[in-house]
């Protein structure tokens, strides 16, 4: 199994803003959940996806939301074979 990201999540203070600027810049596509969801939240695609959303090519997609609290910070969610195991292993 590669260890690597898979996902990765950005809080953002202005969705609009951070959007834009991420569109101009890479062509990113972002997509917002429908509403009627417990918070305001955008897919975000660096790769183009298939019918079940998962890339088509190598890449990693994320998603934006509103930030809540100052010490909201991007996150990395990472592929390993036991959560239990790699915690372990980063504590020593």
């Amino acid at each position: 199994m590669d260890h690597t990201i898979v996902h990765f999540e950005i809080p953002a203070k202005n969705m609009s803003k951070l959007k834009n600027f991420y569109e101009q810049l890479f062509a990113w596509k972002f997509n917002k959940l429908p509403s009627g969801t417990e918070m305001e939240y955008w897919t975000i695609e660096t790769v183009p996806v298939n019918e079940k959303m998962k890339p088509t090519r190598i890449g990693v997609n994320g998603g934006m939301y509103m930030k809540q609290k100052s010490e909201d910070e991007p996150i990395n969610d990472y592929s390993v074979e036991s959560v239990d195991k790699y915690i372990a292993k980063a504590k020593k």
